[in-house]
């Protein structure tokens, strides 16, 4: 059994700042619902409040490159047939009224699409509670 190191401090309402042996994280959220944005990359929790229950999913900041196949000893692996596809020549591009903008650092095609599935839940699981808690006050 190894030892933890974990310490949460709230910074202001809905946002608190994370402290572990593997690096400073924030979280953003309500009870029952948390984003928390750390070195390994984002992290939603959706939860009942009381009950224990709650889902978590983790998305790393980038996708591991798919592993290199190693073919075992003795195995022989034939290539398969190569076949020409004829492609119609590309027309010329017109130019565009403003210049191309820079790319970003990270690639956003590489998002996972489940987050914002999540962050939309978590999102709406605010809000409901924001409006329950009005009703209440």
């Amino acid at each position: 059994m190894g030892f933890r190191f974990r310490r949460s401090f709230r910074v202001a309402p809905g946002l608190r700042l994370n402290l572990a042996r593997s690096g400073i994280s924030t979280s953003l959220g309500r009870r029952g619902a948390w984003l928390t944005f750390g070195p390994r990359g984002m992290r939603a929790t959706v939860g009942l409040p009381g009950t224990g229950l709650s889902y978590s999913e983790q998305s790393p900041w980038r996708r591991p490159k798919p592993a290199v196949q190693v073919v075992a000893p003795g195995i022989e692996v034939a290539e398969l047939p190569r076949v020409e596809i004829d492609v119609p020549p590309v027309p010329e591009a017109k130019p565009a009224s403003h210049p191309p903008s820079k790319p970003d650092a990270e690639d956003v095609t590489q998002a996972d699409p489940r987050l914002l599935k999540i962050a939309l839940a978590i999102v709406g699981l605010v809000a409901a509670s924001a409006v329950l808690w009005a009703l209440l006050v």
